[in-house]
C-alpha cells in the first residue's frame, strides 16, 4: 500500500505546472489510496477485537500442574448425594434408619444406642471417586463372641448397577487393612445401600452373584482354602511319593541349620528314586 502511496505522490510532483485537472485527478487518487489503506486498518482492528472477545468466553483451561484422576471407576455423583449425606451422616437420622429397616435377626446383635458415624475414611481416592463413603460403627451387645464392632459401609445407589458389590468388597478390604496393620481381629461390615432408580432395584446383592456359577465360587472362595501341609505329612509318606517325594522330603527340612547334612539325608533316602530317574 505504501508503494502505491509513493507512486501517486511522483505523479502529483510531475504534473505541477501541467494541467490543473491532471492534478485534481492525481488529487483524488492519492486521497482515495488513503481511504483504502485506513479501511484495512479499520478491519484489523475490528479482526483483532473479536478475536479478543471470543477468547474471553473460552472455558479457561486447567493449569498444567493440576493432577490428573487415575481412576478408571469414575462414578458421576447424584445431585441427592448432599441430601443422603446429611441424612445418613446425622446419629440420631442414622439410628431411627437401621431401627426402621434392618432385620431383626440382625438388629439383636447390634447396640444402636452406641453408634457412631465414622468421620476418618480409610479409603484411596480412586475409592472416593465411586463410593458415598458414609461408615457406622457400631457396637454389639455380646462383644467377647460377636467383636467389639460391626461396620455399616452405606452407599447410594440410582442405578441397578452390577459393579456395585465388587466396589463394595474393594471398601470393605481397605477398612480392614487398619485392624490387619494393628494386629486385631477384623470386624464384620455390613453393606447398607439405599437405592432411589427410576425401577424397583434387581441387580446383584451378593459378591458371589459376579460370578457364573455363584454357589461354587462361594465353596471355595469363602470356605477354608486348599492346603499341601509337609509338616503333618509323615516321613513315611512322603518316602513312598516316587514323584514328588525328594522335593517334599527338601522343603518340609529346609529350615534346619546344616543344609549340607539336609542334602546328605536326601541322597541317603531318596537313592533308589535317584536311579530310577537316570
Amino acid at each position: 500500500m505504501s508503494e502505491v502511496i509513493e507512486e501517486v505522490k511522483e505523479a502529483k510532483e510531475a504534473a505541477i505546472g501541467g494541467d490543473a485537472t491532471v492534478v485534481e485527478e492525481f488529487a483524488v487518487s492519492e486521497e482515495s489510496v488513503l481511504s483504502e489503506e485506513s479501511i484495512v486498518e479499520q478491519e484489523n482492528v475490528a479482526t483483532n477485537a473479536l478475536k479478543e472477545s471470543e477468547e474471553s468466553f473460552k472455558t479457561p483451561a486447567p493449569p498444567a500442574d493440576r493432577p490428573k484422576s487415575t481412576s478408571k471407576n469414575n462414578k458421576k455423583r447424584s445431585p441427592h448425594d448432599k441430601l443422603f449425606k446429611a441424612i445418613f451422616g446425622n446419629e440420631a437420622s442414622a439410628r431411627g434408619i437401621l431401627k426402621k429397616h434392618l432385620p431383626e435377626d440382625l438388629k439383636k446383635h447390634l447396640d444402636l444406642d452406641h453408634l457412631k458415624v465414622e468421620r476418618d475414611t480409610f479409603v484411596s481416592e480412586d475409592l472416593k471417586e465411586s463410593m458415598s463413603d458414609i461408615v457406622y460403627k457400631i457396637k454389639t451387645k455380646n462383644q467377647k463372641k460377636d467383636g467389639d464392632v460391626i461396620l455399616f459401609l452405606c452407599e447410594h445407589q440410582s442405578s441397578n448397577d452390577k459393579k456395585m458389590m465388587f466396589r463394595l468388597w474393594k471398601y470393605a478390604i481397605s477398612a480392614w487393612e487398619p485392624y490387619l496393620a494393628r494386629n486385631e481381629p477384623l470386624p464384620i461390615i455390613a453393606p447398607l445401600v439405599l437405592y432411589n432408580g427410576k425401577r424397583k432395584y434387581s441387580s446383584y446383592r451378593r459378591f458371589w452373584d459376579l460370578f457364573t456359577n455363584s454357589k461354587l465360587a462361594e465353596k471355595i472362595m469363602a470356605g477354608k482354602c486348599q492346603l499341601i501341609d509337609l509338616q503333618s505329612m509323615p516321613d513315611e509318606d512322603i518316602l513312598a511319593d516316587k514323584e514328588f517325594g525328594l522335593f517334599k522330603f527338601f522343603m518340609k527340612n529346609i529350615k534346619r541349620d546344616n543344609g549340607i547334612e539336609l542334602w546328605r539325608e536326601c541322597f541317603k533316602k531318596f537313592q533308589e528314586h535317584i536311579k530310577l530317574d537316570k
